[in-house]
């Protein structure tokens, strides 16, 4: 079942609608922004694995290594001990999943969500 996040009640609880082994809760550390904010999100790979890392319900500017402005994206690959940054602006306001688009590395806790409102 997909439900516009402007619709959403209840963050969902895998297991209480899906009876699973599994739980989310919003992160202490979930990314805080305005409406019309202009923010950076920074990257810092350190480990040897590669993180396809997806915002829904945005795109963002990925910043080149030499800080001029590259493509804009809703998904971008950060390879193994990369550092890299992205601008966004916050411009399309409601509950946003941003993850890891290995699921395995979801459930270790690749995971969390942009919220904000009008």
């Amino acid at each position: 079942m997909v439900v516009s996040p402007q619709r959403l009640t209840r963050w969902p609880s895998y297991v209480r609608d899906r009876h699973a082994a599994i739980t989310y809760t919003t992160p202490r550390d979930a990314p805080q922004v305005r409406q019309g904010q202009r923010a950076t999100l920074a990257f810092d790979n350190t480990t040897m694995m590669y993180h396809p890392m997806h915002l829904h319900g945005h795109t963002f500017q990925v910043i080149k290594p030499d800080g001029t402005p590259g493509p804009r994206k809703d998904t971008v690959n950060v390879l193994p001990k990369q550092k890299m940054s992205a601008v966004l602006v916050a411009d399309n306001p409601g509950i946003w999943v941003f993850h890891c688009h290995n699921t395995y590395h979801q459930e270790a806790g690749m995971m969390t969500r942009l919220e904000y409102t009008i």
